[in-house]
C-alpha cells in the first residue's frame, strides 16, 4: 500500500495547478489549505454521520462519489477548500479533482489496492467512484462520554 504525505499532495497540487493556471502563483500555505480543507470536510462528515446514527462511533466513511456522499456534497467540500485555502472556487474544484485522480490511480478496484493519506486514513476503492475511507485516529468519532464528568483540573481548597 502506498502512503501519501501532506507534502506529497502539496507537490502534486503545485505541479497540476501550475499547468492548469499557468499565469498564477501558488503559495505553499494555499496548497496546504487545500489539504486541510479536505481533512476538515471529512471530519465534519464523520461528525454528521455519527449524529445521524444517534452518536454511534464512526471509524470509516462510505462515499458515493469520491469524497462526497448524501450527507456532504462535493460542492460543500469545494467550498470548504476555497475558504481554507484562499483559492478561487474554480481552482479549489480543480485541486480536489487532482487529489481524487491521485487516489483513483492508487486504488484500482481490480487490484483492491489502497492508499494511505496523512491526516485522512486508508482509502480503498469500493466500486468506482465510491471510496471506503478508514479514518485516521484524528478523524475518528468516538462514542460520547456517559459519566457526565469533565476532565478538569482539581482546584485546591483554601479553607482556613
Amino acid at each position: 500500500m502506498r502512503s501519501l504525505s501532506e507534502n506529497d499532495l502539496v507537490c502534486q497540487l503545485h505541479v497540476s495547478l501550475h499547468k492548469e493556471f499557468d499565469d498564477e502563483e501558488f503559495l505553499t500555505a494555499e496548497l496546504r489549505g487545500v489539504v486541510q480543507g479536505l481533512v476538515n470536510s471529512l471530519g465534519w462528515l464523520a461528525l454528521m454521520t455519527s449524529e445521524r446514527s444517534d452518536w454511534e462511533p464512526v471509524l470509516s466513511l462510505y462515499t458515493d462519489d469520491h469524497f462526497s456522499n448524501e450527507i456532504m456534497s462535493r460542492r460543500e467540500i469545494v467550498g470548504r477548500i476555497e475558504n481554507t485555502s484562499g483559492l478561487s472556487y474554480e481552482m479549489s474544484n480543480y485541486a480536489l479533482g487532482v487529489i481524487e485522480k491521485s487516489v483513483d490511480n492508487e486504488t484500482e478496484v481490480e487490484n483492491s489496492s489502497a492508499v494511505e493519506i496523512e491526516h485522512i486514513g486508508v482509502i480503498k476503492a469500493n466500486e468506482w467512484p465510491r471510496y471506503v475511507i478508514h479514518l485516521s485516529d484524528e478523524l475518528k468519532v468516538s462514542p460520547p462520554r456517559t459519566d457526565n464528568t469533565l476532565d478538569m483540573p482539581t482546584i485546591p481548597s483554601f479553607e482556613r
